[in-house]
């Protein structure tokens, strides 16, 4: 048998940007101007177990074509300190059926960076939208590793729900399990893993010549006000709310053509249920977090990663108004710009607060329909007090 080195990036022409090339052994070369984009967007929690012998992760589902380029490994943190790995972890990205399709010794001598030790993969590999795989680190008794519990809840914001759909935490014994065991809302941070965006040119206004591997300028349009008070800013990057940062006013009505990129929310309170921001079919109210019926209901509102080619529509009642709405461009930078809120990016997380703000809000709410129902209720009876009465039969006059 013939063995085949493959290529790496430092065989080809230095001012590749993006796309990728053969590497001459059945895999491929990726290139990226632009860092990738992290699964799990923020390490994970401090509570740690060393009893497992095997492996432990992540299970998702890709909600669109992914390329990853990178494995992680999530550190331990003692003191206040995320710790340097001491010894070589393993990391793999597995199918279902155990065929492991990339993986990495993660070692001390990796990127350390934000709770994870990051190692490039030889060569990236591609998930297929609606795959799903098992991302996983290999551990040893001793070994401590994440097992904080996570509510399902915690998840929308910890994870990029743009690449993947996070499917649970997952653990199995042994070298070679048999079976994983799969909990639905595990520990997050375990592991992580970087996807190539936009074929390496990143999240914005380009495209990959697959020719040059250069990135280039593409046509872009952004957001527009067709109606309404409702602005515009940043050149048509970010839309506001009628008077942002300050209320919007009632019976307000915009109507808002899309820009041809995706779009999220850094900014979302307005009236729940009452006030609504209509993205195609979907409708987006309340407050950027929000408590719903059961404890722990705990999740954003407001587009994220959101595209749509038909008219956003924007309308508030005549009653209560909040702060509004801003919305960008994913591709605007998520430093705090002009007009901004640091609420948008630093919400704090204070769950009695936030629980007690809604419970009001759904209190007010409450009683808001009670009247209308109590309102309506009495019309009504009025309108049939009205119809008997003018339907009422004349006595016969007694005769005499």
């Amino acid at each position: 048998n013939q063995c085949c080195t493959p290529q790496t990036a430092a065989d080809f022409d230095s001012t590749f940007e993006c796309g990728s090339e053969s590497d001459g052994c059945g895999g491929v070369v990726a290139f990226k101007k632009a860092a990738g984009s992290p699964y799990m967007l923020s390490p994970a929690k401090t509570s740690y177990s060393s009893y497992m012998d095997g492996w432990v992760g992540t299970k998702i589902e890709a909600v669109q074509d992914m390329v990853i380029d990178r494995l992680a490994a999530g550190l331990v943190k003692q003191s206040g300190v995320w710790l340097t790995l001491n010894k070589g972890v393993r990391v793999v990205v597995k199918k279902g059926d155990g065929t492991i399709l990339a993986a990495v010794t993660v070692s001390g001598s990796s990127q350390h960076v934000d709770g994870y030790a990051w190692e490039p993969l030889p060569s990236p590999v591609t998930v297929q939208r609606g795959q799903q795989v098992m991302i996983l680190m290999e551990v040893r008794r001793g070994d401590k590793y994440c097992s904080a519990w996570s509510y399902s809840s915690e998840v929308s914001r910890k994870v990029d729900v743009s690449l993947a759909r996070y499917l649970g935490a997952i653990t199995g014994r042994g070298k070679e399990p048999s079976h994983y065991h799969r909990s639905s809302s595990g520990a997050l941070g375990t592991v992580n893993f970087d996807v190539v965006v936009n074929e390496g040119c990143g999240k914005g206004l380009f495209v990959c010549n697959a020719n040059s591997h250069k990135c280039e300028p593409k046509p872009w349009t952004g957001f527009v006000v067709a109606s309404g008070p409702c602005t515009t800013t940043d050149g048509g990057k970010c839309v506001q709310s009628g008077n942002y940062p300050s209320n919007y006013g009632n019976s307000e009505f915009c109507e808002i053509m899309p820009p041809t990129e995706k779009f999220s929310a850094r900014y979302f309170m307005t009236e729940g249920f009452r006030d609504i921001l209509k993205v195609d079919s979907r409708r987006y109210s309340g407050r950027r977090r929000r408590w719903g019926t059961s404890s722990y209901t705990h999740k954003y509102v407001g587009p994220s990663s959101a595209s749509t080619t038909a008219p956003i529509v924007w309308s508030s009642d005549g009653s209560r108004n909040a702060k509004g709405f801003r919305i960008c461009v994913d591709s605007m930078p998520s430093l705090l710009d002009a007009g901004e809120d640091k609420e948008s990016e630093e919400e704090p997380d204070d769950a009695d607060a936030e629980r007690e703000e809604e419970e009001k809000e759904e209190e007010e709410r409450k009683s808001a329909d009670l009247e209308e129902a109590r309102r309506m209720l009495e019309e009504e009876a009025k309108r049939d007090t009205a119809a008997v009465d003018a339907t009422e039969v004349p006595q016969p006059e007694s005769s005499a």
